[in-house]
Parts: C-alpha cells; sequence; structure tokens
C-alpha cells in the first residue's frame, strides 16, 4: 500500500499486518504464512516484497493491484498456485526461481503486462496457465504469456472454474496430476504394488480407506483442487504380519500415526535411509511435523510403511 506501507496477508483465518522495514527496506513475512490472500486495500506489491518466502505455498492477488514489483515473488521455492484477479503489470523476475509453480489463474480478459524474464523456462513448459473462456489468442499471442506450454481456457470471466486438478500421491511411485471437471465425481483404481499393500487412503486429508471397494475409491462431487494420497506398506514373505488397526498416513508436511500397539517404537526414515525421528508412541497416536514433498519409511514396531507427504 502505497500511503501506509503496510500489507495485510491472510492465513489460514489469521490476519496479519505486515510492515515496510523503514531501515532495511524489505517487508517481513511471518513464518506462519503458507497461503495468502493480499487485501484488496493493497494497489501495489514493492520490489522483493515476499522475496525468498519458502513457506509461501499460494498466492491470491486481488482486482485492486495494478502493479507488481521486480522480484516480488522471486525465490519462493515452494509456491505452487498463483491466482491472480486483475490485469496487473508484473515486473522482471518477479516469479525467478519458483520452479514448483503448477498453476495459474488469470481471471481478466486483458493479459497482464510482463516484463523480462518473468518466469522460469520449467513453469513456461509445465505449469497450466487458466484463463477466461474466449481469451486464447489474447494470452496466446502476449508476450511472456505466450511462451506457456499449457493454456487452458476454463474459467469464466467472474472466475468461476470449469476444470481443475485431482493430485494422486502414492508414496515413492510419486503424484500424477489428472485435469478433470469440477461438480463431478471420478471413480479412481489403486492397486496393490508387489510386495507392498494399501495402508491408507486420503481424499483431502480425511481418512477414506474404508470405502475403497476392490481397489476402486469414488471422490465426493470435486469442487476444487484436490489431492488423493495412498500410503502403503511393506509385507515379509518370511514373518507374517498380524493384522490391525494401525494407520500411518500424511498430509500437508504432518505425519499421523493412529490405533499403535502402546509404548511401540517409531522411528522415520527419509529416502536415503537415514534416520530422520525416533520415539516411543503414547497411547497409540503420533503427530510428526515433517517437510512436504518427501517420501518416508516408517516403522511402527515390526511393520514398515511408505508415505508420501
Amino acid at each position: 500500500s502505497e500511503t501506509d506501507k503496510t500489507c495485510e496477508v491472510t492465513c489460514r483465518g489469521t490476519t496479519y499486518y505486515i510492515y515496510d522495514d523503514e531501515y532495511s527496506g524489505s517487508v517481513k513475512i511471518p513464518e506462519a504464512v503458507t497461503y495468502s490472500s493480499i487485501s484488496y486495500k493493497v494497489t501495489s506489491i514493492g520490489e522483493g516484497a515476499f522475496y525468498s518466502c519458502t513457506g509461501l505455498t499460494s498466492i491470491t492477488i486481488p482486482s485492486s493491484v495494478t502493479t507488481i514489483g521486480s522480484s516480488a515473488f522471486n525465490n519462493c521455492l515452494n509456491l505452487r498456485e498463483i491466482i491472480i484477479n486483475s490485469s496487473p503489470k508484473i515486473g522482471s523476475y518477479a516469479f525467478i526461481g519458483d520452479d514448483r509453480i503448477s498453476f495459474i489463474y488469470i481471471n481478466a480478459t486483458t493479459a497482464p503486462y510482463l516484463e523480462n524474464k518473468t518466469f522460469t523456462d520449467e513453469v513456461y513448459q509445465y505449469a497450466y496457465l487458466h484463463i477466461p473462456m474466449g481469451c486464447y489468442e489474447e494470452y496466446s499471442s502476449a508476450f511472456g504469456w505466450r511462451n506457456f506450454n499449457r493454456i487452458k481456457e476454463d474459467l469464466d470471466v467472474n472466475g468461476t472454474t470449469y476444470y481443475t486438478s485431482l493430485r494422486i500421491k502414492q508414496s515413492d511411485l510419486g503424484y500424477v496430476d489428472q485435469y478433470v471437471k469440477v461438480d463431478e465425481e471420478y471413480t479412481v483404481y489403486i492397486a496393490p504394488e508387489g510386495n507392498r499393500r494399501i495402508n491408507t487412503v486420503l481424499f483431502n486429508g480425511e481418512d477414506v480407506t474404508e470405502q475403497l471397494v476392490d481397489g476402486y475409491y469414488t471422490t465426493p462431487i470435486i469442487k476444487g483442487r484436490s489431492v488423493l494420497s495412498v500410503s502403503y506398506e511393506e509385507i515379509n514373505g518370511v514373518k507374517e504380519i498380524p493384522v490391525s488397526s494401525l494407520k500411518v498416513y500424511g498430509y500437508n508436511g504432518v505425519l499421523y500415526i493412529k490405533d499403535a500397539d502402546d509404548n511401540a517404537p517409531l522411528n522415520v526414515y527419509d529416502i536415503d535411509g537415514k534416520l530422520v525421528y525416533n520415539a516411543t508412541i503414547a497411547n497409540g497416536e503420533a503427530t510428526i511435523q515433517l517437510p512436504s514433498s518427501e517420501i518416508y519409511a516408517v516403522k511402527v514396531g515390526e511393520r514398515t510403511i511408505k508415505v508420501a507427504l
């Protein structure tokens, strides 16, 4: 904001007022901010305002914003989604270094003006650019925007989404993004893998394992971007593993363990086999914060389960 030099950011229902540091000229972003919806009072986002805000995964730019300064979101390494509700001028290097950007939604019939080197080549190649219906020619010929390989003309002029993504995460198999229609159900087949059997299935963080029928799961009606996560456990061909209600799953960087044996030893290993956490489970449950976008082997007692966060 040009008047009071503050930025109002909302994260999980909490509003932060971020003040420009008059001594360093930099904006202080709270570490808790992972999703940012900037107040409509803000008309300009200054140079480097969110520089290296690595906790930020999603950003919504209101229609009041007319300019986004150079390097405003530079080096936001975990930024995945951008929603822009106007046609602002976007400065050079505004999103450089943000190679994980997967979805960009522009709710404007006129393509925003881009300066040089706004996005990385990886984003141009792999990210989905969602634009209003009837605007493909506008964006496919505009400087910068024409570099996107995946332009989806699927938004109404008022921003209504016709399509969204269903991300399917299967432990060390990685993830697949499926482009799906909103307001519909989808049936997904989830198969055991070799000597592994399915442990837990989550849809947007909710345990839906019991809804699996002969390996098939039907989602609720999808309203927006959704995630289907599957964790597996290893089956030891020599030693029979007793059936129990143990559930191990991860969502948004948090590992959950439920219905474990009391006082069972817990060890968590990264993909390289390095022990990153160990403890004894109390009262059959444990909740552990771990870096997201990683795969872990979780050993609870004699059982080993692979989980993708």
